[in-house]
C-alpha cells in the first residue's frame, strides 16, 4: 500500500513539475513581469514542499529504532498528508466523510518548508529568495513598481493627454504605460535563473523519493518478495475464479 501511496505522488509531481515550467515559459513568452514572478514562486513552493517531504520519508527510512508495522504506519501517514492535505472546506468534508483524520488533512506549512529547504545544500537563500517573490506575488511594493514603466526626478511633469505641471522643487515623477518592457527586463533576468534551480531541486526531490519504508532486505524477510508483493505470472493460480465460472 505504502508503494501505490508514493507512486501515485511520485507521478502526481512530474505532472505539477511540467506544469509549473509550461507555466513558466508561457508567461515569460507573454512577456508579463508580475506573472513570472507568480511562477517562479509556485516553483519555489513545490521545490520546497518536495524537500521537506522526502526529508521525512528518508529519516522514517533510516530509524532502526521502530518496528516494521509502526514504520510502515507513519511513512504511510506522511504520504498520504502529502497527497490529501488540503485546505478547501468542502473536499475536507467529504474526505473526513469517508474516513480520513483530521491530521492527515492538514496541508504541509509552506512557511516551513521554506525553512527546511534553507538547511539543503546550496540553497541557504531560500527565504531571501522567497521573501523578494511574494513582495512581487502580494499587493506591496515590488508589485507597484513593476506597473510604471520608469521614473525621473524632475520639476516638470507631463501628461500623456497633453497637460503639465511644474513644481518649485525636484521630486520624483513616475511614467505609467503597459506594456512596460524595461519591468519584463528585470523579471526575467531574476526569475528564470531562481525557476531553473527550483524545477532542478524538485526534479531532484523526485527521484530521491524513497518508494517503502522498507530496505529490499526487510521487504524479503517480511514478506517473501524483494518487491513487497508476490507477483503472479500470466497463467499462474492467482486465487479468483474465472470469469467462465
Amino acid at each position: 500500500m505504502c508503494a501505490l501511496q508514493t507512486l501515485n505522488f511520485r507521478y502526481a509531481s512530474r505532472i505539477k513539475l511540467i506544469y509549473s515550467i509550461d507555466g513558466y515559459l508561457a508567461l515569460a513568452n507573454g512577456e508579463v513581469p508580475l506573472g513570472m514572478h507568480w511562477a517562479a514562486r509556485a516553483s519555489l513552493e513545490l521545490a520546497a514542499f518536495m524537500n521537506r517531504v522526502v526529508q521525512q520519508l528518508v529519516r522514517i527510512k533510516a530509524d532502526s529504532r521502530e518496528g516494521w508495522q509502526a514504520k510502515g504506519e507513519q511513512f504511510f501517514r506522511v504520504v498520504a498528508r502529502a497527497r490529501y492535505g488540503t485546505s478547501d472546506k468542502e473536499l475536507t468534508t467529504f474526505l473526513r466523510g469517508k474516513g480520513f483524520g483530521k491530521a492527515m488533512l492538514k496541508p504541509f506549512s509552506i512557511t516551513r518548508c521554506v525553512e527546511d529547504l534553507r538547511k539543503r545544500e546550496g540553497w541557504g537563500d531560500a527565504e531571501v529568495i522567497y521573501d523578494r517573490l511574494s513582495d512581487h506575488v502580494h499587493h506591496n511594493l515590488s508589485s507597484h513598481n513593476a506597473s510604471t514603466f520608469g521614473m525621473r526626478v524632475d520639476t516638470i511633469g507631463r501628461s500623456s493627454g497633453g497637460g503639465g505641471f511644474e513644481m518649485q522643487t525636484a521630486a520624483p515623477i513616475m511614467r505609467y504605460a503597459y506594456p512596460t518592457p524595461s519591468t519584463t527586463v528585470r523579471a526575467t533576468n531574476y526569475t528564470a535563473p531562481v525557476t531553473l534551480r527550483c524545477v532542478r531541486c524538485a526534479f531532484d526531490c523526485i527521484k530521491e523519493l524513497p518508494e517503502t519504508p522498507y530496505s529490499p532486505a526487510e521487504l524479503l524477510e517480511y514478506t517473501g518478495s524483494e518487491l513487497g508483493a508476490e507477483i503472479k505470472k500470466p497463467g499462474q493460480d492467482n486465487g479468483f475464479s474465472s470469469l467462465d465460472g
